[in-house]
């Protein structure tokens, strides 16, 4: 029942369900249980990491673009105020990205 839950065979994908249903199978003395579990923690942490590395990604192209904000302010092209609001932006959005991972 956990490959099904897992592969969304008949039913629809849960992960969740899968993994009770794998775990019970494992408990059990399923050697393909076990694996599967072992493959989903394994898939779980690469997304994770893939995450996190989007993440960094993200916020450091907000860096660059609060350094060419800095550059166009101190070339007098953008004005104080214009130059404050679209700071206060950018380091908001890489809050955003640093914590919850979304740009909205």
């Amino acid at each position: 029942m956990g490959v099904f839950y897992l592969q969304g065979r008949g039913v629809p994908r849960n992960d969740i369900e899968a993994l009770s249903w794998l775990q019970l199978a494992a408990d059990q003395g399923s050697l393909d249980a076990q694996k599967a579990i072992e493959e989903l923690a394994s898939i779980e942490n690469t997304s994770q990491q893939v995450d996190q590395a989007e993440r960094s990604e993200r916020a450091n192209s907000l860096v660059k673009d609060l350094e060419a904000l800095a550059d166009l302010y101190s070339r007098g092209v953008i004005s104080d105020v214009e130059f404050n609001a679209a700071k206060k932006r950018l380091l908001d959005l890489r809050f955003r990205v640093l914590t919850i991972g979304r740009l909205s």
